[in-house]
């Protein structure tokens, strides 16, 4: 197992600008093994800006980054995935015309084919362990995906991204969908993520949300980093305080 602390991800001096818009401006963050690192701040502070390009989905303006001890700059989300990153996203992730194992197994449907032709119940199989193993146990893979609510369809993103069994599992704004069952399968998953020596980065508005569950808090206003605390440091009038300045 690795060690626990090592520097996993470094984002050093990073800047994203859309237009004239600053989404972030000089950012740095370093995320160790074995860490749930919460990321909080207002609409528009940099959260999902800074984890997204981490994530392959978009690319910075300017700084790098370094992830096991290499440089790291994703041209995509699929490459980001195939190298240990995977995010589920604020928005709906999924796809609603495609089925539930499709939707797990984008991008990797090689391994279920025989020549052109999609082995389906070989797929759907993998897809129901793969959905167990995070703790689903009442969603049907052959499904269409639109068939499902918001939160089931949220559970099958997490399904999809722990397949994947990633080193860094970002979490986007995933708890506003998710009912308490919901909440405790991801708080479970994230909390065996981090005890397995790889990381996690958790983004809630919930601020007691992120007390319980993150070891550190770093927090973000107007695409600039205010500051980063340890949870024996955690104070609610004091992050709030930095979080609106």
């Amino acid at each position: 197992m690795p060690e626990k602390g090592e520097v996993l991800l470094e984002v050093k001096d990073m800047c994203k600008n859309f237009g004239v818009t600053v989404a972030l401006d000089h950012v740095s963050i370093t995320v160790k093994r074995g860490e749930v690192r919460g990321l909080i701040g207002e609409n528009g502070s940099g959260k999902s800006t800074v984890s997204s390009i981490i994530a392959g989905i978009q690319p910075a303006t300017s700084g790098e980054m370094i992830y096991k001890e290499k440089p790291w700059k994703p041209s995509s989300a699929l490459e980001a995935t195939h190298n240990g990153i995977a995010m589920i996203v604020q928005e709906a992730g999924t796809i609603s015309g495609i089925s539930v194992a499709e939707n797990i197994f984008i991008g990797n449907y090689d391994k279920f084919k025989f020549g052109p032709i999609i082995n389906r119940v070989k797929m759907n199989a993998e897809a129901k362990k793969a959905l167990a193993a995070v703790g689903i146990s009442d969603i049907n893979p052959a499904l269409p995906t639109r068939m499902l609510d918001m939160q089931e369809r949220k559970l099958v993103e997490i399904a999809q991204a722990m397949y994947s069994e990633p080193e860094v599992l970002i979490v986007d704004e995933t708890t506003t969908v998710l009912s308490q069952t919901g909440r405790d399968i991801l708080y479970k998953i994230m909390h065996k993520t981090a005890e397995e020596g790889k990381a996690v980065m958790f983004i809630s508005h919930d601020l007691d949300e992120l007390m319980e569950h993150c070891d550190t808090l770093t927090i973000l206003r107007d695409g600039v980093i205010i500051d980063n605390i340890e949870k024996k440091d955690y104070e609610p009038g004091d992050i709030k305080r930095k979080m609106v300045g």
